[in-house]
């Protein structure tokens, strides 16, 4: 079977660098698990999304085969201790899933829904075992989410989530990092003003800051150099 993206944006298709990471056996050696934990009694709008989430993993499948498994799983089941005990592990003191409650009106009655909009994924490579966390929607900060604002924050998320799973699986299997260090001494931008790249370059790479003196040999063993708008 196959399928055909009549979208203008070409939405529903993977993009090339999604396929070519994948299609690269040495990127994947083992079997990444991911577990979604969006299931159950669901209002449409999230079941949409899940949806998509599905769809996208098929897609990544329809190149790797079994090298990448999913499973969805409703938080809500089991004893009320049960339940705890795994919002406390998804939660994991505020470092893993954020949880998002909602409200909504259903046969004239307001009404409130705590999801888990995120996924743990697993993978494990000579002998070594690694985790992660996917946070698809945003944790509720303060007051609930309305069922009826979410229009452009689900759009938004479904926008990003090819990223968010191709990056999380890229990090998950990164087996090195390589060294990028931002050069200083020539009116560069400071720490302070390179904080927001550093914190989406970071995951991929380690990175140093170097001053050039009269010895070019702070640049040995470097893989990459940042020259960020010298003056």
């Amino acid at each position: 079977s196959y399928k055909i993206d009549m979208t203008k944006d070409q939405r529903f298709s993977l993009a090339n660098g999604t396929k070519s990471f994948l299609e690269n056996k040495k990127n994947i050696e083992s079997r990444i698990m991911i577990k979604i934990y969006l299931e159950g009694n669901l209002p449409a709008e999230i079941v949409n999304f899940k949806n998509s989430i599905e769809n996208k993993l098929k897609d990544f499948k329809s190149i790797v085969g079994n090298q990448i498994e999913y499973e969805f799983i409703n938080p809500n089941e089991g004893s009320k201790e049960d339940q705890n005990d795994l919002f406390n592990q998804l939660y994991d003191n505020g470092q893993g899933i954020l949880p998002m409650e909602i409200s909504y009106s259903k046969d004239g009655e307001q009404r409130k829904l705590m999801i888990w909009p995120g996924a743990t994924m697993s993978y494990s490579v000579n002998g070594i075992n690694k985790s992660s966390n996917i946070q698809f929607l945003p944790g509720t900060k303060s007051r609930p989410y309305d069922l009826s604002q979410l229009g452009d924050i689900l759009e938004n998320a479904q926008d990003y989530l090819e990223y968010n799973l191709i990056s999380s699986i890229r990090r998950l299997t990164q087996k090195e990092k390589k060294r990028i260090a931002f050069l200083h001494g020539h009116g560069e931008l400071n720490i302070n003003q390179t904080l927001r790249a550093r914190g989406l370059i970071a995951p991929y790479f380690s990175i140093d800051d170097i001053t050039l003196n009269d010895s070019i040999g702070a640049l040995d063993n470097l893989d990459g150099l940042i020259i960020a708008d010298p003056q």
